[in-house]
């Protein structure tokens, strides 16, 4: 057992002495029966036939044993990626009026997407299985008075979307970090707040490869903290899975006053160790305002670089850039990767002020020929960009690994300034039908 002031000689050197911030990693799991998703209890609305009985049958069968349904697996999945059900979502709480979005996206995906762009106010119904290739028709038609089109696809089917213009979203980005955390991130406000919280609460730790830990730690801290956390999109993956997968893994615990309240996984089944589950005991949101989760990944990221360790990843993230998770990681120095190949794909059929308020509200993560870009939409109808408005654009959202953040106007200002000098290699300015694939 370590305490705050045994292992943090050289990261509380930097700090002198409440506050902070809170994340939690998202795990990609296995496709299954389930819409793309892993296996899960309990319907959704356009559970049937078939689908419901696949789940069921998947369920029943050992984890083990998944691997005979392959075939039928991957049938289902082609069928499901190519003939998805559409949705119409609306919502009127933006300023503006009603906004709706035309979405074709299943269960966690379709609610992580529809939450980003429509907030929690918003209201769905299911138009059915349709082709991936008829979207202009059913945009025409059924989808009429939608300001967006929103598709969850895999890489492969991404030529079924033409024609048309699309924003390409990576379904997830991952990332790494360089150890020992530079002096740079060291010295922010925001970690220096997560380390006085570990000082505070005398937090400790231990690392353990014990089965009962990690079935305790299952039960108790991953499930309910991701389920109370991320809601109707957390992705949960199966005990068994995580289990068997626990072989190749070690289970750091957050201890206070001797009693384990927090856990992260790592794990070693590549040659950079993985950040890949995390959880409170609980879901205890006092553990978390105490500091639980600062003190997950510092003293993760400590003791990796004890045992030699010159890099870590940082596990999944969405590619959404106000993403608590994601925005977490990133003051830990996150240098960002495209992962998996999953993607969210987003049309503007109508510029409207609701489309508007959408984009404004939502700033992203998109790829263009293998390169990952941050964007930024400004509505600046009224007032033209100034160079404090880049600065601060710059310092909120650019992050490691992008090639450039693109702020995208999407009025017709009157009045522009050209991006700083100190700023052209990290931003630029593009209109949106320029953006657009």
């Amino acid at each position: 057992m370590k305490n705050a002031t045994d292992t943090w000689t050289t990261l509380t050197a930097a700090c002198d002495g409440g506050g902070g911030g809170g994340g939690a990693c998202r795990e990609n799991v296995c496709r299954s029966f389930s819409d793309g998703e892993a296996p899960s209890s309990g319907g959704r609305p356009g559970d049937k036939g078939l689908r419901r009985w696949a789940r069921s049958l998947y369920e029943r069968i050992p984890w083990r044993l998944h691997w005979v349904l392959g075939p039928l697996v991957y049938i289902y999945s082609v069928f499901n990626e190519v003939r998805p059900r559409f949705w119409i979502a609306e919502s009127h709480d933006r300023s503006g009026g009603g906004a709706a979005v035309l979405c074709a996206s299943q269960g966690r995906n379709r609610s992580y997407l529809l939450h980003q762009f429509l907030g929690d106010g918003y209201r769905e119904r299911c138009l059915g299985r349709k082709w991936l290739w008829d979207i202009p028709k059913i945009a025409a038609g059924a989808g009429r008075g939608c300001c967006m089109v929103a598709v969850s696809t895999l890489g492969r089917f991404r030529g079924l979307l033409k024609p048309g213009r699309w924003l390409y979203i990576p379904g997830w980005v991952k990332g790494d970090v360089d150890l020992p955390l530079s002096p740079r991130v060291l010295q922010t406000e925001t970690v220096r707040s997560d380390l006085r919280k570990i000082q505070k609460k005398s937090l400790q730790f231990r690392v353990t490869r014990d089965i009962d830990d990690f079935d305790d730690f299952y039960d108790r801290m991953y499930v309910p903290y991701i389920t109370q956390a991320h809601g109707d999109s957390a992705v949960i993956a199966p005990h068994e899975a995580m289990r068997a997968s626990f072989k190749d893994c070690e289970l750091l615990l957050v201890l206070w006053e001797g009693n384990p309240i927090a856990g992260m996984s790592i794990s070693y089944a590549q040659a950079t160790p993985r950040l890949c589950s995390m959880g409170i005991r609980d879901a205890n949101r006092d553990f978390v305002r105490d500091g639980a989760i600062g003190a997950l990944y510092h003293y993760s990221l400590r003791y990796l670089q004890e045992k030699g360790f010159g890099k870590v990843n940082l596990g999944l993230s969405r590619s959404f850039l106000l993403d608590g998770v994601l925005r977490y990681k990133k003051k830990l120095g996150l240098r960002l990767s495209r992962a998996g190949k999953e993607w969210f794909a987003i049309q503007i059929v109508d510029d409207t002020r609701a489309s508007r308020k959408m984009l404004e509200d939502t700033p992203l993560i998109i790829e263009r020929d293998g390169l990952l870009f941050g964007v930024v939409f400004i509505d600046v109808d009224q007032n033209g960009l100034s160079e404090n408005d880049f600065f601060r654009l710059d310092k909120q959202f650019f992050m490691e690994g992008l090639s450039r953040l693109l702020v995208v106007p999407l009025g017709d200002p009157t009045d522009s300034v050209p991006v700083p000098p100190g700023l052209v290699e990290r931003v630029a300015v593009r209109r949106l039908p320029h953006l657009m694939l």
